[in-house]
């Protein structure tokens, strides 16, 4: 966000609960009606789908939501500008693999460096995404692919308060 917009606010919140629709609503209400979110990305599992219904419903125009884990298109197809997707069958047949093999000494606890994730479509937004973004966003791919791009990792244990 900020290497495109250095002033730019990002908000975090975390609600504490994979399976609470209603606290999922109530802090998306809040960041979008009081923080003037435009876009928000649920991670959040059922607490999400209640983030999802707050971008959906709020008399605030233009929220944009981004899904996680799959294409989520079908909970807000004319809110859901895409969706990261995670490849979890190729994560669990690494584990599945390594439990086979007698390689796995431990189940979690683990940092394993595997690329999973993807872009769903832009589905509503795809007129709206300009191909200069399309094309930077599949040359990143690549090059995360092809070893070029080399994506840092950052475990931050205590993640900053929002702005």
């Amino acid at each position: 966000v900020h290497s495109v917009n250095p002033s730019a606010l990002v908000y975090l919140n975390v609600p504490g609960t994979w399976s609470d629709p209603t606290i999922g609503y109530t802090v998306a209400n809040e960041m979008i009606t009081a923080d003037h979110v435009d876009i928000i990305v649920p991670i959040a599992d059922a607490t999400g789908r209640g983030v999802i219904a707050a971008a959906t419903t709020t008399t605030v125009a233009n929220v944009s939501i981004i899904g996680t884990v799959e294409d989520q298109v079908t909970l807000a197809p004319s809110n859901m500008m895409t969706s990261v997707l995670l490849n979890t069958t190729a994560f669990m047949q690494m584990v599945v693999q390594n439990i086979l093999n007698n390689s796995w000494s431990q189940i979690g606890g683990k940092v394993i460096d595997m690329n999973l994730g993807s872009l769903a479509p832009f589905h509503a937004y795809d007129s709206v995404i300009p191909a200069s973004v399309k094309t930077l966003l599949a040359d990143t791919s690549a090059g995360i692919d092809n070893g070029t791009i080399q994506v840092p990792f950052t475990y931050t244990p205590n993640p900053p308060n929002t702005p």
